[in-house]
């Protein structure tokens, strides 16, 4: 009985798993591109602009071919990358938390930032949700973006 647990939940939740790694490889992809597009990046001669589908193609391949060649190295290399990453992440925490509490320039006050107040802060306290939309409305497409949409069903083999 537990193998065939075990290879029920490996086939019905692979399709699963590799669809969301295909669909944050390219949400990845277009954030690049559009990161590129605000510099005039040139990819194979061509200017990335937003509606260059092959420029996804292109820096979602070179993505995965990253992750794979990641993959392979093994464990200890994986445990390189994670860690660096995490070295990585805590950085950039910490500097946009210093950089939210220096003083707004010009600049920053032209693209919607003001800096720390308790008028901003009452104003946005409440939720405005627009168009018709509700809490559960918008939970439903947030709670499966950050958890994984199947994230109970890889764990439904551990109930007894």
């Amino acid at each position: 009985m537990p193998a065939f647990r075990f290879e029920y939940s490996f086939e019905s939740c692979f399709p699963q798993n590799a669809v969301a790694a295909a669909m944050y490889t390219i949400g990845f992809a277009e954030t690049v591109r559009d990161l590129l597009k605000e510099q005039n990046v040139k990819i194979l001669g061509t200017i990335v602009d937003g509606a260059s589908v092959n420029i996804v193609r292109i820096i979602g391949v070179i993505t995965i071919t990253i992750i794979l060649g990641i993959a392979l190295i093994g464990m200890r290399g994986e445990m390189v990358v994670q860690i660096t990453l995490l070295i990585t992440l805590s950085a950039s925490l910490l500097d946009f938390f210093i950089g939210s509490v220096l003083p707004a320039t010009e600049y920053k006050k032209r693209h919607g930032f003001e800096g720390y107040s308790w008028k901003i802060i009452k104003e946005n306290f409440g939720p405005k949700f627009q168009n018709g939309e509700t809490f559960q409305s918008v939970f439903g497409i947030f709670f499966p973006s950050v958890t994984g949409i199947l994230a109970g069903a890889n764990m439904s083999g551990n109930l007894k």
